[in-house]
């Protein structure tokens, strides 16, 4: 809600919709919110320790995957958590953290999204720096999730196969597309564990 509150203050022409709370008692949750996806051109994902595995999560991230096009935008917000502990579908999505630089990072990509309505680059860097300290107090009041100590720790197997998942997906994008596919298969026959174990870890750099 301080998100969705927050948005337009930065950005006038954003409409910002949250599932939790524009649906009207009563109403069939997914009905409308697939009549939302079909308006909708970024969707932002709030993501902390305790939602990541929740299945609605995953449900509303599936819906909007299916809508995707070359408009459409989906932006996982991190608040207690590091890219490294997203899985499944989500890890699809170029994430941001829920800090000052993260945040200007997803109000310049919502405000592109927005086309002809798009302010200057240079408005949104002001209005972001007037509007920020209003945001910033209430994201460090959010209370952080309890620790879990029998959380299972992701193992480079895990995440190396994953790494490989999105590979094969991309692949099949292509063929779908008449691109020329990564050839996986031409690639691992010469690659040692050691090369895997050094494109793991430029990931993780990465991804930090």
């Amino acid at each position: 809600m301080a998100l969705r509150n927050w948005l337009p203050d930065v950005i006038q022409a954003c409409e910002p919709w949250v599932s939790p709370e524009d649906i009207d008692p009563g109403a069939r949750w997914g009905a409308e919110l697939a009549a939302q996806l079909e308006q909708t051109q970024f969707a932002v994902l709030c993501l902390t320790s305790d939602n990541l595995s929740a299945p609605w999560i995953h449900f509303e991230a599936g819906a909007i995957s299916k809508k995707l096009d070359d408009k459409t935008r989906v932006a996982p917000y991190l608040l207690d958590i590091k890219p490294t502990d997203i899985v499944g579908p989500l890890v699809q999505f170029q994430a941001v953290n829920a800090d000052p630089e993260g945040t200007l990072k997803l109000v310049h990509s919502i405000n592109h999204a927005l086309d002809s309505n798009a302010l200057a680059n240079d408005r949104i860097d002001k209005y972001f720096k007037k509007c920020w300290p209003e945001l910033e107090p209430i994201l460090k009041k959010i209370p952080p999730s309890p620790p879990e100590t029998s959380k299972p720790v992701r193992s480079e197997k895990e995440l190396l196969e994953e790494i490989l998942g999105l590979v094969r997906d991309q692949s099949r994008e292509s063929l779908e597309k008449d691109e020329t596919p990564f050839k996986w298969e031409e690639t691992r026959d010469f690659l040692t564990d050691e090369d895997l174990n050094k494109r793991l870890h430029h990931l993780r750099l990465k991804v930090k």
